[in-house]
C-alpha cells in the first residue's frame, strides 16, 4: 500500500505543478490516509509498529514534495477536516 499512497503523492505532484490549469490552490493539495488507531484490536503491535514506519516514509516523501500527508482514523475525521478546510 506505501507504494499506492506514493503513487498518489506523485499524482498530487502533477496536479499542483499544473498551476494556472488546476482548480485548486497549491496549497490544498493533500493525502488523507486511513490508519487504526494504535490501539485497535485487529492489528498486532508488530503491525503498528510497520504502519508508523510507513506513515513515516509516506511523510518525508511528501515533505520532499512539498506536499502533506495526513493519516485520518475514520471518514468522519477525513470529512470534517475537509469541511474546515473549505470554511477557511
Amino acid at each position: 500500500m506505501v507504494r499506492i499512497a506514493k503513487a498518489k503523492l506523485w499524482d498530487l505532484e502533477a496536479l499542483r505543478d499544473m498551476g494556472a490549469h488546476s482548480l485548486l490552490p497549491a496549497e490544498s493539495h493533500e493525502l488523507l490516509l486511513y490508519r487504526p488507531r494504535d490501539e485497535d484490536p485487529a492489528y498486532s503491535e508488530r503491525a503498528i509498529a510497520r504502519l508508523h514506519e510507513a506513515l513515516a516514509e509516506l511523510e518525508a516523501a511528501g515533505d520532499r514534495q512539498s506536499l502533506r500527508v495526513r493519516p485520518v482514523f475514520c471518514a468522519d475525521e477525513a470529512a470534517a477536516y475537509i469541511i474546515e478546510a473549505e470554511a477557511a
